[in-house]
């Protein structure tokens, strides 16, 4: 059992560009967050862990902006003076 060579800047910017058509034409439809989901996934895949950092801050934002539930610490303190 041998290493897996690491993926190749081509295989990267493949990747990366099928996760961003993705998720931009499941959102326009759906407006859900399957497809940001699955482009984590993708670009986990392709090692690109910069592009998934800021895909699950993305993921995260929109979560918790959709939970209506959910009060940020540094919006309530500053609303408080």
């Amino acid at each position: 059992m041998g290493a897996e060579a690491p993926p190749d800047d081509a295989q990267v910017r493949e990747v990366t560009s099928v996760a961003q058509r993705e998720t931009q034409r499941e959102d326009a439809a759906t407006g859900g967050d399957g497809a940001l989901e699955r482009a984590l996934l993708l670009a986990a895949t392709a090692g690109r862990f910069d592009v998934v950092a800021m895909l699950a801050k993305e993921l995260e934002a929109r979560r918790l902006a959709n939970a209506g539930n959910v009060v940020a610490i540094g919006a309530k303190r500053d609303g408080g003076r």
